[in-house]
């Protein structure tokens, strides 16, 4: 049985459990995240990346107030197809002047356009060390990415299955703090997201129908 879960019923996200980011005060921030491109509605929590009134290009992320050192992660979730944005799903330092030392896990971050290609890395130590693989599905329809971190490994799953990709080298596994689970859709143009482009429509949303959090095994 899951230890939380959240299925974003009701007409706002629980400020109790989640915080959201905003940068407002930061004209400089990148990626710039707005709150208002955060909202929910009919059990779905959406990140909207689009041009704002202000002319200014930005996205939305929310982040757990529930840190955790090891346990399973599931999130289920698709993304609008469209450069300039990458949807990401993480689990970030509870502090996060602890990062690079404590590491960080992305267990979904999709930076192209078509959406096709999911990328699994995990992140460790002061030289911010990485060792990661990837994915392959079609992102813009629903699917269940997770993860599993324990002390010894981080195994990552799409759909219930176990991918051949699990980390094991003790040096790679973060074990130093734990760890907040974070939504993302990252504004972006530069060598990891795809810049915004004539196809892009003007408003990009990743969708997320759930979250559960299990201990650990």
């Amino acid at each position: 049985m899951p230890i939380y879960q959240d299925h974003f019923n009701g007409g706002s996200l629980s400020t109790a459990d989640w915080y959201i980011y905003d940068d407002t005060d930061n004209p400089d921030a990148k990626p710039p995240r707005r709150p208002d491109a955060v909202k929910v509605h009919d059990g779905v929590l959406q990140l909207i990346g689009g041009v704002n009134a202000e002319g200014k290009d930005v996205s939305g992320g929310i982040q757990s107030k529930m840190g955790r050192k090891y346990g399973r992660w599931e999130i289920r979730f698709k993304v609008d197809r469209g450069s300039g944005y990458s949807a990401a799903v993480l689990l970030w330092p509870e502090r996060n002047e602890d990062w690079p030392d404590a590491g960080e896990i992305d267990f979904t971050e999709i930076p192209g356009g078509d959406r096709t290609t999911a990328h699994t890395i995990v992140h460790n130590g002061p030289d911010n060390e990485q060792v990661g693989a990837t994915m392959h599905a079609d992102f813009t329809q629903w699917h269940t990415v997770g993860v599993e971190w324990t002390a010894d490994y981080v195994a990552f799953y799409l759909d219930g299955a176990k991918q051949q990709f699990t980390v094991t080298d003790p040096t790679m596994v973060p074990n130093l703090t734990p760890m907040r689970l974070a939504l993302q859709l990252d504004q972006g143009c530069d060598d990891w997201i795809e810049c915004r482009n004539s196809q892009t429509p003007p408003q990009v949303g990743m969708n997320v129908d759930w979250v559960k959090v299990y201990a650990a095994p």
